[in-house]
């Protein structure tokens, strides 16, 4: 598998005919840093939950961030609906997934702020997130153990 995924790398390369080194290496440096992007959104999707991404999108709003007490609601009005599955899961580790995955920071004391790797994740810009938000806009709901944790 590695092998063909090389020579289709070099069959592209062809392709577009880049010959000199620097421009090699400008295009697979690229190419690399795709992949690791995508790797990333990918594992995020994985994991988060449809309330996380709606925090996500809240914050996406505020340019000058938003109060930890502003957050709480979301996280309440998904575990009012899902209760046996928030049981385990406080509000504490449901906010420091977001933070652990450098999708939000905490400042100035109790200010919550996206970061540009939240920003992406809660774009539909991103390949699954226009997965995520059209099951989201039209109503969908899925287990939350699912594929893009919608609860």
């Amino acid at each position: 598998m590695l092998v063909e995924s090389e020579e289709l790398i070099l069959k592209d390369l062809k392709e577009r005919d880049i010959k000199s080194p620097p421009d090699r290496e400008r295009a697979l440096l690229r190419a690399l840093a795709t992949s690791q992007i995508l790797l990333r959104f990918e594992r995020v999707y994985g994991l988060i939950w449809a309330s996380q991404l709606t925090c996500l999108r809240y914050l996406n709003q505020r340019e000058h961030g938003a109060d930890l007490s502003e957050i709480v609601p979301l996280y309440e009005l998904a575990k009012s609906g899902y209760p046996s599955w928030y049981e385990n899961y406080p509000y504490e580790r449901w906010l420091g997934f977001l933070r652990d995955l450098n999708l939000i920071i905490w400042e100035r004391d109790s200010r919550l702020f996206i970061t540009v790797a939240g920003r992406s994740s809660s774009n539909t810009s991103w390949p699954h997130g226009k997965l995520v938000h059209a099951m989201a806009d039209s109503g969908r709901v899925l287990h939350p153990l699912a594929a893009g944790r919608t609860e």
